[in-house]
């Protein structure tokens, strides 16, 4: 009669009266005093601090297990949500983790693979907790053969979760972190794809491995471009050319994705270094085709004009610099020095033939 009033104040919503029913009561059969532990539990609510919740979690949880009280709890949904084994032991799990209590949190999920081995999240609860304790290989050991397995069973979403589970607990380990963006790509999950890689650039850096850092986000921004993500596209390329600042391909390679999103003004300062560290290595044939690609982007500037111009005149070219000046001219018809300039060229290019 106890469990039965306790029952029907939960109901209703009265906790204090749940409490009152149940204060000294001493179930003689597992169901009543299952039932009995769930309604002190429930009556407890979401604010009760751990060690109040504790004991009636526990004492459910382990008569939870027994099979008449499972057969009772199959036929009569008295409790929303359902207090199962598998509720009850992951609540318990989670509280005791919470308060530090890792050993009796293996046990509570060493149990639960017992009762229930093939669900797979409480293995790998279990190996996530065995590597929070500091034992990393033991853990990565367990999660591979359970990934193995699920991969052999076809379970692929499951032995992608149990990947997951294993780059947690090694967030370093370069290998397992590109398995993952290669599972992400296949299932077609480019944000999560993009998202790994970027972490995978970020720890080559730490380790100095800068080239392979840029490799990998080479395909991170490929990846972004497909999805049209242009507030990724940018950060991407900065990093890259952070770490490589004088690396004409990749300000090539930027200017050109900055193009083709319309980003002129972004393409031009990519191409502006290019001239200049092109112009430092003396390497005229790369600062006179960035000049051009300039120009093409902006007819309208005269500044790139003059920079040709004067490249070209100081390579010999005078011909071509003649012909630029000549375009200046039409750009600027008031501007007696390029005139000036356009005429000395003509008579050195006259020379030359």
């Amino acid at each position: 009669m106890p469990v039965l009033r306790a029952l029907l104040a939960l109901a209703v919503g009265d906790s204090r009266e749940v409490t009152a029913r149940l204060a000294g009561f001493r179930p003689a059969d597992r169901v009543s005093a299952f039932v009995a532990a769930v309604c002190s539990l429930r009556a407890l609510g979401p604010d009760a601090d751990s060690a109040t919740v504790l004991p009636p979690l526990r004492a459910a949880f382990d008569l939870a297990a027994h099979p008449d009280v499972a057969a009772f709890v199959s036929e009569n949904p008295l409790f929303d949500p359902p207090a199962t084994a598998a509720s009850l032991g992951e609540s318990l799990a989670n509280l005791l983790v919470e308060r530090g209590e890792f050993q009796e949190a293996l046990a509570v999920y060493e149990r639960l693979m017992g009762q229930y081995p093939d669900t797979h999240r409480y293995a790998r609860a279990h190996a996530e907790l065995v590597g929070r304790a500091g034992e990393t290989a033991e853990a990565l050991a367990k999660l591979d053969a359970l990934r193995e397995q699920e991969e052999a069973a076809g379970r692929h979403a499951e032995a992608e979760k149990t990947l997951e589970t294993m780059v947690r607990i090694a967030p370093s380990h370069l290998p397992l972190r590109e398995r993952l963006v290669d599972i992400h790509l296949k299932r077609g999950r480019l944000a999560e794809a993009l998202r790994e890689l970027f972490t995978l650039a970020q720890l080559l850096e730490r380790h100095g491995r800068v080239a392979e850092a840029i490799a990998h986000l080479r395909r991170a921004a490929e990846i972004a471009t497909l999805m049209g993500d242009w507030e990724k596209v940018e950060p991407i390329y900065g990093y890259m050319i952070r770490l490589a600042p004088e690396d004409i391909g990749l300000r090539h390679a930027a200017a050109a994705t900055f193009v083709q999103h319309g980003r002129i003004a972004e393409a031009t300062a990519q191409l502006q270094e290019v001239f200049r560290i092109a112009r430092t290595q003396e390497d005229y044939d790369e600062a006179i085709a960035a000049l051009h690609q300039i120009i093409a982007l902006d007819p309208t500037d005269l500044t790139p004009y003059h920079r040709l111009g004067e490249i070209l005149a100081a390579v010999g070219e005078y011909g071509q610099a003649e012909r630029v000046y000549g375009r200046l001219a039409q750009l600027a018809p008031d501007d007696p020095a390029i005139k000036a300039k356009q005429a000395a060229l003509a008579a050195l290019a006259k020379r030359q033939l």
